[in-house]
């Protein structure tokens, strides 16, 4: 008799982009968590932000999220009052100046021919739909681009207000920096899965934007 699966508890990364979101989907994904098509996510951005019936209708499809919308700051507390046996993964980097020269490196191979993109060339860009990535980016972080005092600020910020939200249920959080040797454990412990390996299997290095540029 085929054995029934057993659903695994809603699991939400809501670390920024670039604090190693796609290494900890990674490891969700070995652990045999169902995940949420992330196209499809970006593509109905608007509407998850807007409606709770879609945002509902589209977490029926996974059991783990991350990436946009679910990075972006606040919407934990949507997904919190949706879903309040749900666990959250908070992942930061080191400091905030390594996460935002990550961000700048990322986004200037992936958009900026290696220079940091323009906002003309954010706005012209026709990834997932064109200027997106500008919206996204304005909608995070705020008007100015790459600003590194604002969106450090935001990173901190988000950290802190993660945080304090939670502060009541710590349960349901865990705050993890990946490149910590213990990282992994970390992540299991809270999950209650067993280890597959010592530490983190890295993905999607700065040197990699191959998977992202398919979304274009």
């Amino acid at each position: 008799m085929k054995k029934t699966r057993k659903h695994k508890k809603k699991t939400f990364v809501i670390g920024l982009n670039k604090t190693g979101t796609t290494t900890i989907e990674h490891a969700l994904n070995e652990f045999g968590f169902v995940l949420g098509d992330q196209v499809i996510a970006q593509r109905l951005t608007d509407q998850l932000l807007k409606s709770k019936t879609i945002l509902r209708l589209y977490c029926l499809t996974g059991e783990a999220f991350q990436d946009v919308p679910f990075s972006l700051p606040d919407f934990y507390k949507t997904l919190d009052s949706l879903y309040p046996d749900s666990k959250f993964i908070l992942s930061i980097r080191d400091n905030p100046d390594q996460w935002f020269k990550s961000l700048v490196s990322f986004h200037s191979k992936l958009w900026g021919n290696g220079h940091t993109p323009s906002y003309h060339q954010l706005k012209e860009l026709n990834w997932i739909r064109r200027g997106y990535a500008l919206r996204i980016l304005q909608k995070s972080y705020g008007e100015k681009l790459y600003d590194s005092t604002t969106y450090k600020e935001v990173y901190e910020r988000h950290i802190e207000e993660v945080t304090n939200h939670f502060k009541n249920a710590p349960e349901k959080l865990l705050i993890i920096n990946v490149s910590e040797r213990d990282s992994y454990k970390q992540l299991c412990d809270f999950l209650g899965e067993v280890p597959l390996r010592e530490t983190f299997k890295w993905k999607n290095k700065t040197s990699n934007t191959t998977a992202w540029q398919k979304h274009r």
